[in-house]
């Protein structure tokens, strides 16, 4: 749920890792992979690099899945993009546009289910 509960070191080059093990689960939640560079790569055009994964909802002991605050999180950022995106001019059509909008409402959805 946003804590980070495990750290990896980089190969030598700084440009992978090869990495696998487990992650202990106690109760309902969340987890994802998040990989980044503190500082700039001329090989990527941006701040810095960075990546993650779609998060992995967790159910133990087949409780009702609750995010919480994690939830509440989402789904104000949920919010901003849907505004972001229903503002951008650049779609190709209205359909797209709409198209891009459901995804994110139901995105939202789910999140809100969750709270």
């Amino acid at each position: 749920d946003g804590e980070v509960i495990q750290s990896f070191d980089m190969r030598e080059n700084g440009m992978s890792a090869d990495i696998e093990g487990s992650v202990p689960v106690a109760e309902d939640g969340w987890i994802l992979l998040r990989a980044w560079n503190d500082g700039p790569s001329p090989d990527v055009f941006d701040l810095y690099p960075y990546a993650t994964t779609n998060a992995v909802f967790t159910d133990v002991a087949d409780s009702e899945l609750a995010c919480g605050s994690s939830a509440d999180y989402f789904i104000a950022w949920l919010d901003n993009l849907r505004d972001n995106a229903a503002d951008h001019p650049d779609y190709n059509t209205d359909a797209e546009r709409g198209a891009i909008l459901e995804h994110i409402a139901a995105a939202r959805a789910v999140f809100m289910e969750r709270r």
